[in-house]
């Protein structure tokens, strides 16, 4: 997220960790769920809001190729 605040900028940053992105792989091999219905799937198996789960997906959309060369 990022605020504008005139001369001043705030950019909230979140950790992403690799057991997230683990289930993800995980998730998509299984073929269980289309991946973009997934941020359900994330908020239950780790606890956050569906803000959060959606930052997440959309990160592990963005990296998987270069994740999977």
């Amino acid at each position: 997220m990022y605020i504008d605040l005139g001369d001043t900028k705030v950019t909230e940053t979140m950790t992403i960790t690799e057991e997230q992105l683990h289930y993800l792989d995980a998730l998509r091999d299984s073929g269980i769920v289309n991946m973009f219905g997934a941020g359900s799937h994330i908020q239950d198996e780790f606890g956050v809001t569906r803000h959060d789960a959606n930052r997440i997906l959309n990160h592990w959309m963005e990296t998987y190729s270069e994740r999977h060369e």
